[in-house]
């Protein structure tokens, strides 16, 4: 066998993307909560950076500053290491607008109050329970191991032999813990959930435990007479038994879940007197940095050491990349906001029901951009609207045919929550007329489709609705 070793050259073009050019990408995705956090920790960190406060009067200018064109093939590549923003598209529709359009925001508006912590809650209702040592510890334990809906999803068995107590005491903790509030706590499914509300209430009858016996699936899928008849009782008890656990709640701990929002908007859209869709930058709150005007005179100093000179040549250089980064992505975010304004107007207009199908690639295109700098432009970004705050991935989505432009995806979920508001409750719509009537409207809606829309706004199927 004979090895060869052999040496070559060769040539390869490569686009690497510069420190400057990074942080500009990086300022760009950053939400507005997380660019104070940065502009703090950037401010600390360089010394020819100082903050000033904004002047009412004045519209503060910021160097003019735009990423090259030439690296928009590369942020393909960087999008590996920059990672896109993760947040979940639930709750995508807008929040309520403010009472009074003519009232100065106020920024302790967009705070929602920070809801109590329930596992200190119920640690202090066993502190104060007066319950033996033993099983005040085995309590504990199961609080700790409730889910973020109030279940016990860890056997009992489990947390008394990790405790090394014995089933007994368990369950006795157990006991303890399911007679906390909010009622249902610590249940090991939904149903025992149910039932411990029912007790709580003084509630549970014979026909609702036979009915609680046949499972949730059934009881959501059989219609109200099959199940009379299935259990041997009169149909119009068996309605009213139904209506008794439509009221429960089916996630004891759900209310607690919802962590607080802080939700501060970058771009505001309106309608300004002249009846033109505008779009601004929403100035409150806004910090403005500028370079120290000291920094010519550090320089002049001539005892100046060449290692001091040389560190404060260095922060001024990389203050000038952070200020240009921050008017790069006020550039981009107004740029994306006058497109929105044009491409989006009917609902700026007219609301949900009037939102196009519009995707971040189409954006992109019209603008020159890269698709991800569009993604990260509207990366946990908000924006105030005639109807209220919403994400900036609101304005995103699919679409059907419809209209001069079609409709999103969004204004679909909207049709399909007026219909089933309008529905005879004792005679609700099912997923398949729904679909009727909306290709009654010119919109190809399956049935499938109208299920996945109807269940991600957490409304019931047609059984569960009849009332």
């Amino acid at each position: 066998m004979e090895n060869n070793i052999q040496l070559g050259n060769e040539l390869q073009q490569k686009q690497t993307i510069s420190h400057r050019q990074r942080q500009a990408l990086e300022v760009l995705q950053l939400p507005r909560q997380e660019l104070d956090m940065y502009l703090g920790e950037v401010l600390a960190a360089n010394p020819l950076l100082e903050e000033r406060e904004p002047d009412p009067d004045e519209l503060p200018e910021l160097p003019q500053a735009q990423v090259p064109d030439e690296d928009q093939d590369d942020e393909a590549a960087l999008a590996a290491r920059l990672a896109e923003n993760s947040d979940s598209w639930h709750n995508e529709l807008p929040l309520p607008p403010e009472n009074n359009e003519n009232s100065e925001y106020d920024p302790f508006n967009t705070i929602a109050a920070a809801p109590p912590d329930l596992e200190d809650i119920l640690h202090a209702e066993i502190a104060g329970s007066g319950a033996p040592e033993n099983i005040c510890r085995i309590a504990e334990a199961i609080v700790e191991s409730l889910d973020d809906a109030g279940f016990l999803t860890t056997p009992l068995a489990d947390i008394a032999m990790g405790l090394d107590a014995s089933l007994e005491e368990a369950e006795q903790a157990l006991r303890l813990v399911q007679g906390f509030d909010p009622p249902g706590i610590g249940a090991r499914d939904i149903i025992e959930s149910l039932t411990i509300q029912l007790q709580r209430k003084n509630l549970l009858t014979p026909l609702l435990e036979k009915i609680l016996s046949l499972g949730l699936e059934k009881i959501g899928t059989t219609p109200v007479a099959t199940l009379a008849r299935r259990l041997g009782e009169d149909v119009e008890k068996v309605r009213q038994a139904l209506e008794t656990l439509r009221h429960l709640n089916p996630a004891p701990a759900g209310e607690f879940s919802q962590q607080a929002d802080y939700i501060q908007p970058d771009l505001e859209f309106f309608i300004d007197k002249n009846d033109n869709c505008r779009c601004r930058m929403i100035r409150e709150r806004e910090r403005l940095l500028m370079l120290s005007p000291h920094y010519h005179e550090w320089l002049a100093d001539k005892s100046l050491s060449s290692e001091d000179r040389s560190f404060i040549t260095e922060k001024y250089r990389a203050a000038k990349d952070f200020l240009q980064a921050l008017a790069s992505r006020k550039e981009t975010l107004l740029r994306l906001g006058e497109f929105l304004c044009v491409r989006q107007e009917d609902f700026f207009r007219n609301g949900v029901l009037a939102l196009h199908p519009l995707t971040m690639k189409q954006a992109g295109d019209a603008l020159s951009l890269h698709e991800t700098t569009i993604s990260r432009a509207v990366s946990g970004k908000y924006a105030r609207t005639p109807f209220g705050t919403c994400p900036m991935k609101f304005f995103f989505s699919g679409g059907y045919a419809g209209g001069a432009e079609g409709l999103s995806s969004h204004s679909v979920e909207e049709r399909i929550r007026e219909i089933i508001a309008a529905e005879d409750p004792e005679n609700p719509l099912s997923d398949e007329r729904i679909s009727a009537m909306l290709k009654a409207e010119n919109l190809d809606v399956a049935r499938r489709t109208v299920a996945k829309y109807r269940m991600k706004m957490n409304i019931p199927s047609c059984p569960m609705r009849r009332k």
